[in-house]
């Protein structure tokens, strides 16, 4: 760590080693976090048991196969745009990309 420790750029009143460093206290509970955290990974519950039926009918062999559209409304939707460019990584998919279910094709409702 120390090594590393000394590669960071130089700070006034820096310690001269990271076990001696003083870091800001972690923050207390976030609630509203907790909540969206919770929110994504109900989604991604859903998209994953759609990836597992997709692998198991071999249309896909695995997630990173899959490019996937997640159609939402009202809180849902806000919250999967408000994430929309992490949720690739979140869901082991290759792409993902949000729309509302006013954008559903056709042939998909």
């Amino acid at each position: 760590a120390d090594e590393a420790w000394e590669y960071l750029p130089a700070v006034a009143g820096r310690e001269e080693s990271v076990h001696l460093a003083r870091f800001a206290e972690a923050s207390p509970f976030d609630p509203e976090l907790a909540s969206r955290w919770e929110g994504l990974r109900a989604v991604r519950g859903q998209l994953l048991a759609a990836l597992e039926r997709a692998r198991a009918a071999k249309v896909i062999g695995g997630g990173l196969e899959a490019a996937v559209t997640l159609y939402a409304e009202g809180d849902t939707l806000a919250l999967l745009r408000a994430y929309d460019h992490q949720l690739a990584t979140l869901c082991i998919v290759s792409q993902a990309r949000v729309a509302s279910l006013a954008e559903i094709p056709a042939g998909l409702a």
